[in-house]
């Protein structure tokens, strides 16, 4: 020991060679951190940017049912189904559980209203015998759902009135008032009791200007529908990313509409957890997260 403290300079040259080691530790894990963090942001901006993009073509697809619906205000199912047709083979439409349009009708037409829907047999030879507008009740005018396709799978939502609802009677009446897409919150699936979002869009006749809220209510016929689970647009947009250890929650005021599998992480002894987030498409919070073992060496 004393031929140590006789040798100041073997000293000094332990001192130099434990702070490089530790300063080249601490850049390397800086750098690692860096290269994880660049990872995440890069997956994340492309997550945001293709749910952006899906919702881009829901509107144009929304814009188009509008623009067909008031250029002919007698269409009938047949017709729907046929426009349709095309809209559904496309990777754009792929993940819409339901297309649908939804009428306007006054109180003093509900029983004439249904009379016919019942005798329609344009598409299904049996007409539709059963159908009536739902819930019950007598309210000053319906905004029904009148076509929807595909009609299997959604036939408990055919007839529903979506006024009755308050959650829906405002989206409807806000559009109506506005000319403009207005996207529901989570709601409830008549047809399947699912968690899903509606974008809606108002349809009016077109015999007159609209040049004021008084004659948008007056032209108002009923609104355009596109109806999706958001578990169904992130768990595909999320696939595109499967060989990374991504795991992806949208929320939507707190509440968790969608949540990938956690990717598999590996084993050590020491780890620590860290949590970034990046904003979705609508404003509400995807975040992910990603574990990194004590040694300087992470996956995002």
């Amino acid at each position: 020991m004393r031929q140590w403290l006789r040798q100041p300079a073997a000293w000094i040259i332990l001192a130099i060679g434990a702070l490089v080691s530790l300063f080249a530790w601490r850049s390397l894990s800086v750098e690692v951190e860096h290269a994880a963090r660049s990872s995440f942001n890069a997956v994340a901006a492309e997550s945001r940017n293709a749910i952006q993009s899906r919702l881009r073509d829901y509107r144009v697809i929304l814009l188009g049912l509008q623009g067909l619906l008031e250029a002919k205000p007698d269409l009938d199912r047949v017709g729907f189904e046929r426009y349709l047709e095309n809209l559904t083979s496309a990777h754009s439409a792929s993940q819409v559980r339901a297309f649908s349009y939804a009428r306007r009708v006054p109180r003093a037409l509900k029983d004439a209203y249904q009379k016919a829907v019942r005798a329609d047999t344009s598409l299904h030879p049996a007409g539709y015998p059963q159908f009536a507008v739902r819930p019950p009740g007598e309210r000053n005018e319906y905004v029904v759902i009148h076509y929807v396709s595909p009609y299997k799978g959604n036939e408990r939502g055919f007839g529903l009135d979506l006024m009755a609802d308050p959650e829906r009677r405002q989206v409807v009446e806000r559009t109506r008032d506005t000319g403009e897409i207005v996207a529901t919150g989570p709601i409830t699936l008549v047809s399947t009791g699912e968690r899903a979002v509606s974008m809606r869009l108002a349809v009016y006749r077109t015999d007159a200007m609209l040049t004021s809220l008084d004659l948008r209510r007056e032209m108002f016929g009923g609104v355009a529908n596109i109806t999706f689970n958001v578990r169904d647009v992130a768990a595909d947009i999320v696939a595109r990313h499967a060989s990374s250890a991504l795991q992806l929650r949208v929320l939507d005021g707190g509440e968790a509409l969608y949540e990938s599998s956690p990717a598999p992480r590996p084993r050590a002894r020491s780890a620590s957890r860290r949590r970034w987030k990046s904003a979705d498409a609508s404003g509400s919070s995807n975040s992910a997260r990603r574990r990194s073992a004590s040694a300087p060496r992470a996956t995002p």
